[in-house]
């Protein structure tokens, strides 16, 4: 039998708010205060299904595909964070899986499907990423250039490219 996954669910992009590329009204000037601010907000992998639900009933009382195609929710995630206007880094929740194999047989996205907006921001914000070596960036940006599809509505090419699969 195989054990659940561990790891844990944030309201939030965690790595967008630790490398300072979005806002919080909360204090997260220092690592060890981020780190609160993670753990204080950070649900179970498998709990967290009923905190999203009510987020995004309250957030998105249209329906969620509002959530699924990126528009602004009536409010963050949980938390006291700065929403901008067409940026999800605020609110997207974010799934944490600790890596229980070796880096080279964990799974990999085989496509991403982007607004023309919505990639060049991710480029724009790749640009400005330094935690990793010159020759890892230009694999990883290799790797997302291979497998990205710009299209104006990436909710719908991504669910056609899942059912296709089936």
């Amino acid at each position: 039998m195989t054990e659940p996954a561990s790891g844990g669910v944030s309201p939030f992009d965690t790595g967008g708010l630790w490398h300072g590329k979005m806002a919080a009204n909360v204090d997260v000037g220092t690592d060890a205060q981020k780190r609160s601010l993670f753990s204080s907000t950070q649900v179970a992998v498998d709990a967290y299904q009923g905190p999203m639900e009510e987020w995004l009933i309250s957030a998105f009382p249209a329906g969620i595909d509002g959530y699924t195609r990126g528009s602004d929710p009536e409010h963050p995630s949980k938390v006291d964070l700065v929403v901008v206007s067409g940026d999800t880094q605020s609110w997207s929740w974010e799934v944490h899986i600790h890596n229980m194999a070796p880096d080279l047989a964990f799974p990999r996205p085989f496509a991403l499907h982007w607004t023309r907006g919505q990639f060049e921001s991710y480029l724009q914000w790749l640009r400005g990423y330094t935690t990793i070596s010159r020759q890892a960036m230009e694999e990883h940006t290799r790797f997302v250039l291979g497998i990205s599809s710009v299209t104006p509505d990436p909710y719908e090419d991504a669910t056609r490219g899942i059912l296709s699969e089936i």
